[in-house]
């Protein structure tokens, strides 16, 4: 990832802000970097995107990019 400015794009990176009960905005949890620049070796999909009325298409964006990308660190393995 690019490194940005996290308080400048309005994301909650850290402190009592991003855990408090109630919900945090995809676009606040660092999955919308909308000035980011592809490198050679990453992999891009596309999707089409239908927000649901009263969502914003970059709240939409930033929500398919955070589910898409969680626990791909995550190891798998079979016994």
């Amino acid at each position: 990832m690019n490194k940005i400015d996290m308080q400048s794009a309005g994301t909650l990176k850290e402190g009592s802000e991003r855990y408090k009960s109630g919900v945090i905005p995809y676009k606040k949890m660092g999955y919308w970097e909308p000035d980011y620049r592809p490198k050679e070796t990453d992999l891009i999909a596309m999707f089409r995107i239908t927000p649901q009325p009263g969502v914003d298409h970059e709240e939409a964006a930033a929500a398919i990019a955070g589910e898409s990308s969680t626990a791909t660190w995550t190891v798998v393995w079979t016994d």
